[in-house]
């Protein structure tokens, strides 16, 4: 149909809507938000708190 279709793997980032989101799991900014850099499919995207 035309349509371009890429895959990738991020074993770095976070979406709030799956099952097993905390808020313990994102990396927190300088101002206390979480860090994310961009919206993909599955929401915004947000850093994991490698710590954690």
């Amino acid at each position: 149909m035309g349509y371009q279709m890429t895959c990738h793997t991020c074993s770095t980032d976070a979406y709030s809507i799956a099952d097993c989101w905390s808020d313990d799991l994102p990396a927190i900014t300088k101002d206390g938000k979480f860090r994310s850099h961009t919206v993909y499919s599955g929401g915004r995207m947000y850093d994991v708190c490698l710590k954690q």
